[in-house]
């Protein structure tokens, strides 16, 4: 699945804009270039009246401060593993990403998109879904400017790349948890997002499971140089391999 971190308002929900498609290669170098990215905008659900289980996990704030222009930083659940987008592309800033499986649940509801060709959304209500929460930290001694591509992540489960239609787009379900669909508050007005050494930004996403097979994750940035989106300076991380517990 391949989505931006959605940096621009909630009614994208399909995203941190991250991207989720993911990763099958054992290795992954600082510079490699995610595969696919995804319309930052997209439609939004009808939050579901009657959730058919209730939250499990509570927010709680995550370490250091969190930028002028970003939801408070929080995080929930069981954390399945961290990795780092650092590499010559970001200078002296790095970027730790640590990933937290909030709860796992059946969905509420019907999705809102369809695979290709298809009429009906994919996710139906009564599939399995984990609720996810990544909690972003410069951990390097310079700020790290992020674009309005956002922080790109990719998803697979096994092999099974996961895409927009594979995120249940349900605001009330992520607030439940007291968790944020999106990262930017809705009065920032920039198209460049500033990360200072010590600060975290988070966002929660829910999105189609497949119960007992691995989960791969891979994130990449593409920062803000002299006032521009620096393709060149494109950084990804190692991808990160975890196992969901069972809901």
């Amino acid at each position: 699945m391949r989505r931006t971190l959605s940096l621009l308002a909630l009614a994208l929900t399909a995203g941190l804009t991250l991207t989720a498609c993911g990763g099958g290669d054992d290795e992954a170098s600082d510079s490699a270039s995610p595969s696919a990215t995804a319309s930052e905008s997209s439609p939004s659900a009808e939050p579901s009246e009657e959730p058919t289980q209730s939250p499990t996990a509570s927010a709680t704030p995550a370490a250091g401060s969190t930028p002028s222009w970003a939801e408070p930083a929080v995080y929930a659940g069981t954390k399945l593993g961290s990795t780092t987008v650092a590499g010559r592309g970001l200078g002296k800033g790095k970027l730790a990403v640590t990933v937290y499986q909030v709860d796992s649940l059946d969905s509420p509801s019907d999705g809102t998109f369809a695979d290709v060709g298809q009429s009906t959304p994919k996710i139906k209500k009564g599939d399995p879904l984990i609720v996810l929460d990544y909690v972003l930290t410069n951990t390097g001694s310079a700020p790290v400017t992020i674009g309005n591509l956002g922080v790109e992540h990719e998803l697979a489960f096994g092999k099974a790349k996961l895409d927009t239609q594979d995120v249940l787009v349900d605001p009330t379900l992520i607030d439940g948890y007291g968790l944020h669909g999106d990262i930017q508050k809705p009065t920032y007005g920039e198209e460049s997002y500033p990360v200072k050494p010590g600060e975290s930004i988070s966002l929660a996403e829910a999105v189609l499971s497949q119960p007992g097979k691995p989960l791969t994750f891979t994130f990449g940035v593409t920062p803000v140089k002299k006032g521009a989106v620096s393709y060149d300076d494109q950084t990804t991380s190692k991808p990160l391999r975890t196992t969901p517990t069972a809901g």
